[in-house]
């Protein structure tokens, strides 16, 4: 079983990670998990993750191995490092 068939969710007290897909990442061209921010208690989108699985020249100098966006009216709680 992959990585990717064994995650459905995630859940840290008011977090919840969806996985939502194992693609290509559209600009940076490596495999990439791409998870769904949600409050727990709401189920209100918070954001979004991606976690790049390869690397690249562009990925180690500027891009990183972890993507993420949060929500203007979430910011400032943590959500994406707790992810």
């Amino acid at each position: 079983m992959s990585l990717a068939e064994s995650i459905n969710t995630v859940q840290d007290r008011d977090l919840t990670l969806i996985f939502v897909d194992l693609a290509l990442h559209p600009m940076l061209k490596v495999p990439a998990y791409f998870f769904e921010m949600t409050h727990t208690n709401t189920d209100e989108e918070i954001g979004r993750i991606n976690l790049r699985a390869q690397t690249t020249s562009a990925i180690e100098l500027y891009a990183g191995h972890i993507g993420y966006s949060v929500h203007m009216s979430y910011r400032g709680h943590h959500y994406a490092a707790r992810s």
